[in-house]
């Protein structure tokens, strides 16, 4: 009996250790995101190779910003119904870092406005016109719909990228710190507004004659890829972390010093996010959305007139 109350009890301390083992190697995996950068391998390995693709992933895994704020109660801020922002964070950021400017966007612009949360905090794993098309199509009243984001979110691999494919049924584009690359062209565009902000001290998307983007493009020359009806702002004093809160950044160059208050910076790109947002939205206030549409709703409004 002594034999097996002992044997008993070292299988309880096992089973107790094994369990405390498995609780912190799936929260140590929750942190690292490892399946988010196993995602991200097999997402990049066909241009890159898989050893080059491995080694990108951790260094942006090293390179993670955290939020400098917590985590809000809810991903979507919910303003109003007559406009619709999906937005997607800089690669590397974490998501809550935005959600103070676009609760507030969201409340100013009395729209809503949907906080993407891509796996491995890349654009890369967002989903595309898909993913922006199911986020829309979960607010079915919301009339029009823009896709916007910062830094990478905002570009080809983001925000541009879903708003030139015409399946996404976008409207506009708002881009912070951001152009479109590669085969993206919105020159064409006509049914599509944009909104493209910058910061003069940015040394990562940087407006300075010569600077290039992530593939070498010339930042100045992909500006022309911008719709037509682009409306274009520029913050004298401000960087490019200052579009969020997550502070200074480093990667995958040192971000330029702001010369004007964090507070200040946020305040413009605030006020300039919701004057296109009501731009938007009065330009399309009688017409059906075509997310909306296209999920077999009718118009909320004209529906009762």
């Amino acid at each position: 009996r002594r034999d097996l109350s002992v044997a008993s009890a070292l299988s309880a301390t096992m089973n107790a250790r094994l369990s405390v083992a498995v609780l912190l190697l799936s929260l140590a995996l929750m942190k690292l995101d490892v399946i988010g950068l196993v995602r991200f391998v097999v997402a990049v390995r066909v241009k890159y190779g898989t050893a080059p693709a491995l080694l990108f992933a951790c260094v942006i895994r090293a390179n993670w910003h955290d939020a400098h704020v917590g985590a809000p109660a809810s991903y979507v801020f919910r303003g109003g119904e007559d406009v619709g922002l999906v937005f997607l964070p800089g690669a590397t950021v974490e998501p809550a870092a935005y959600a103070p400017l676009l609760k507030r966007v969201a409340e100013e612009a009395r729209a809503t406005v949907i906080l993407a949360r891509p796996a491995f905090r890349s654009p890369v794993l967002f989903g595309g016109a898909k993913a922006f098309r199911a986020l829309a199509a979960s607010d079915p009243d919301v009339r029009t719909w823009v896709v916007g984001g910062h830094s990478m979110g905002a570009g080809s691999l983001g925000a541009a990228g879903i708003a030139a494919d015409p399946a996404s049924g976008a409207r506009g584009l708002a881009m912070l710190a951001g152009v479109p690359t590669g085969s993206v062209d919105l020159l064409d565009r006509h049914d599509i507004a944009g909104l493209a902000i910058f910061a003069s001290e940015d040394t990562i998307v940087s407006l300075a004659d010569g600077a290039k983007a992530e593939d070498g493009t010339l930042i100045r020359d992909n500006l022309k890829r911008l719709p037509p009806r682009t409306w274009r702002r520029v913050i004298r004093g401000g960087n490019h972390a200052g579009f969020g809160l997550y502070g200074p950044q480093t990667f995958p160059v040192r971000d330029g010093a702001r010369t004007i208050s964090l507070e200040d910076q946020q305040n413009q790109t605030a006020h300039h996010l919701v004057s296109f947002l009501r731009r938007v939205a009065r330009r399309h206030r009688w017409k059906p959305a075509k997310q909306f549409l296209a999920y077999g709703g009718t118009h909320p409004k004209r529906a009762s007139d």
